[in-house]
């Protein structure tokens, strides 16, 4: 136990104290069933709750004003997200402290009886605090790598739902192919591995750049492709600017489609069309307006295409 380490942790020897301390509590966060991943789990839930209760406002709510309710939905997902991330890189001490029951992690128990009591001096309290850090860092800042791809797949949820499609009924989510990278979304539902009755691949990216090229290995050829994005909305943080040419061409002789928010589309055709009164550029500009104008949805518009799939049972 470090009880009596500390005890002394705010003394005169504090430096032959910290590397026990260190050692006893190290186990009890990192590990696979440690604190910090216990915390996280309890932060996702409480988010993923959260995310489900918004979710639950499109079910069959219809595509009326669906492009704006999109950009409401995922300023509000961003909002979530960073509350999570925000819970566990900055209040540790608060939630050390505050636990109900340590009692599976002794030694960080006895860190908790030291941070409530009002007898710790603030020096004590200050090492202890960077201990804590110092071991806490790596795992906590790995956390939330994924939550931007899981931002992508739950407003892309969204959107099917306001037209009354489920997951596991009428289309499937993270589908896997006889070749190729698994795709995000793919209807109607069907196994994996069944290619051959695929009608609609779909690859999901909540902002976009020359990354999109990486969409090419989920879209398959035979099936109409779409690629979600969420350039353009507040939470995103890329337009359709971002998408170099090279993509958008390759798009084009894929005959992938881009799904976005209407507005950007406008705002990108807008910006095309005042680069393409210069002289330099014009066929790529061209290509450009070419796709924007002609193989580009809006979240509405994707919405209805795909709600057929909801009468194929």
């Amino acid at each position: 136990m470090i009880a009596s380490f500390l005890e002394n942790i705010g003394g005169s020897e504090w430096h032959a104290c910290i590397a026990p301390i260190e050692g006893k509590l190290k186990p009890e966060l990192q590990t696979p069933s440690g604190f910090i991943r216990k915390l996280k789990e309890d932060v996702d839930h409480a988010r993923k709750a959260s995310i489900d209760e918004l979710l639950n406002y499109f079910a069959d709510s219809g595509t009326e004003n669906l492009d704006s309710r999109i950009d409401e939905f995922t300023s509000e997902l961003r909002r979530i997200n960073d509350a999570a991330q925000l819970s566990l890189q900055y209040d540790l001490l608060g939630a050390i402290s505050n636990y109900p029951d340590l009692t599976n992690y002794p030694n960080l128990e006895s860190v908790q009886s030291v941070l409530r009591s009002p007898d710790t001096s603030r020096v004590a309290y200050q090492r202890i605090a960077a201990i804590l850090f110092k071991i806490s860092n790596q795992p906590l800042s790995q956390g939330n790598k994924s939550n931007a791809g899981q931002a992508g797949e739950s407003f892309t949820r969204a959107i099917l739902s306001s037209v009354g499609l489920i997951p596991d009924q009428h289309y499937r989510e993270q589908y896997k192919s006889e070749s190729g990278s698994d795709t995000d979304v793919a209807f109607p539902n069907v196994n994996d591995f069944e290619d051959s009755k695929l009608e609609v691949l779909v690859a999901v990216q909540m902002s976009t750049n020359d990354r999109a090229r990486l969409t090419s290995s989920e879209l398959k050829k035979g099936v109409v492709g779409y690629v979600i994005t969420g350039n353009g909305l507040k939470a995103s943080s890329k337009v359709l600017k971002d998408i170099g040419n090279q993509i958008v061409s390759s798009y084009l002789d894929a005959n992938i489609k881009i799904v976005c928010h209407g507005e950007e589309i406008k705002s990108e055709l807008n910006r095309v069309a005042g680069l393409l009164n210069g002289t330099s550029g014009k066929d790529e500009l061209l290509i450009r307006q070419k796709y924007f104008s002609e193989f580009a949805l809006s979240f509405e518009q994707f919405a209805k295409k795909m709600r057929r799939f909801r009468f194929n049972d």
